[in-house]
């Protein structure tokens, strides 16, 4: 998927990116692991596996930092989900340590 994605939007593949790319697949098979471990309400009870640890994506402007969360985000089979970008995401943060 990542390298037509790349393709169709006429993008050059950067090793910094591919590495994320290969991160975020982890986190989706381990994702996919832990949901399976849980997948019973008696497993639910008897098992607390630890949660995947998440991802933090950092670099310069127009690395594709956005590209790689939303092709991320589209393939994360969840119901509840919510695609934040950073910025939006401080700006709540700061609202909501204003309001303690």
């Amino acid at each position: 998927m990542y390298e037509q994605s790349l393709a169709r939007r006429g993008f050059v593949a950067d090793p910094s990116q591919r590495r994320a790319v290969e991160r975020l697949q982890r986190l989706f098979e381990e994702w996919g692991a832990y949901k399976a471990r849980r997948n019973t309400a008696l497993k639910r009870l008897l098992v607390k596996p630890p949660l995947p640890k998440g991802v933090y994506l950092w670099g310069a402007v127009g690395r594709g930092k956005s590209f790689l969360m939303d092709a991320f985000y589209l393939c994360v089979p969840l119901v509840r989900k919510r695609r934040v970008h950073f910025h939006h995401f401080m700006r709540e943060i700061h609202r909501e340590l204003e309001g303690l």
